[in-house]
């Protein structure tokens, strides 16, 4: 198959594929950018507020303290380097 055949108009549909994908990419960066920086401090909190929670739940049932109130200790810990 040639290059430049007229038929089968392969750089008009290279073309539209480079736009699409370029496209597609700025949609993500954009969306990225959103989530980031504008979005972040918010996610953040949550975040924070979320961990919060979660050793609250596993400290006041110390006695009866489940695997997962372990498993989500040890691994916050290994986290901080503790």
């Amino acid at each position: 198959m040639k290059l430049n055949e007229h038929s089968q108009n392969l750089g008009l549909r290279i073309g539209t594929i480079q736009i699409v994908a370029f496209v597609l990419l700025a949609i993500l960066g954009v969306r990225l950018y959103y989530l980031q920086v504008v979005k972040g401090e918010h996610y953040s909190e949550r975040a924070e507020n979320q961990r919060i929670e979660g050793d609250r739940e596993c400290s006041t049932n110390r006695a009866n303290a489940t695997m997962a109130c372990r498993m989500t200790r040890s691994r916050r810990w290994s986290y901080r380097g503790r």
